[in-house]
């Protein structure tokens, strides 16, 4: 299993890695695609530090809410300094409230800076607030989320407010 380079797999949901110092360092792993509610703990960051594509869908529910969100931990998306691609969807159902969802899922996101392409659907973040995340992009695309159209910015600064 270290050696495993890329993983596409089919909306699978991964389990927690167990703890310990003896555990599984995937160094060699360069995609992780089609992983639902994936937890990006330190810890399991620590683990695919090496990772240069990853796509990620999260599909939440008025009953994950509270006690799942937390534990998605975006925030530390900012330590895989090799990630060069990366995809995120957020489906919600079953009245999830979004608001929740922005607070606890999205709004602390952060990205490396070695990113190069960033697809986001259902994120639920504004304009502004896309822009002071991501800086400049070779490669954004993005679905309708709140105050902005759906489109391609291929090739686009996306510094400040604007989008040309």
């Amino acid at each position: 299993m270290p050696l495993l380079r890329h993983a596409v797999l089919g909306r699978i949901q991964l389990p927690d890695p167990p703890h310990g110092e003896d555990s599984i360092v995937m160094e060699n792993l360069s995609t992780l695609s089609r992983i639902m509610n994936f937890k990006c703990s330190e810890e399991v960051v620590k683990r695919i530090a090496n990772i240069k594509t990853l796509k990620l869908e999260y599909r939440i529910s008025r009953f994950d809410e509270e006690e799942e969100l937390p534990n998605f931990c975006l925030n530390n998306l900012a330590q895989l300094q090799k990630l060069e691609s990366f995809n995120l969807s957020i489906i919600l159902s079953g009245n999830a409230d979004q608001e929740i969802v922005r607070r606890h899922l999205v709004q602390n996101i952060t990205f490396p800076h070695s990113l190069k392409k960033l697809t986001l659907r259902g994120t639920m973040l504004s304009w502004e607030e896309l822009t002071t995340k991501i800086g400049s992009l070779p490669v954004f695309k993005f679905s309708a989320s709140v105050g902005m159209p759906a489109g391609d910015l291929n090739g686009k600064q996306l510094k400040g407010n604007s989008a040309a």
